[in-house]
């Protein structure tokens, strides 16, 4: 699951959580203009659209 975010400390609606929970995505991440990368929780992560590229070029 991806979500994009132009803020540099994303929230998630509750909305997006229950998709994430009915879904079950492998991975799960938002994508911010920030150059740091953290986990939000044990299912999401909070990247870089560099660093998304770099994880989705792994994943390949």
């Amino acid at each position: 699951m991806l979500e994009c975010k132009a803020s540099y400390t994303p929230v998630l609606s509750k909305g997006n959580y229950l998709a994430i929970e009915d879904v079950s995505p492998e991975y799960s991440f938002v994508v911010t203009p920030s150059d740091e990368s953290w986990s939000m929780n044990k299912h999401i992560d909070v990247v870089s659209l560099r660093k998304l590229k770099k994880l989705f070029s792994e994943m390949i």
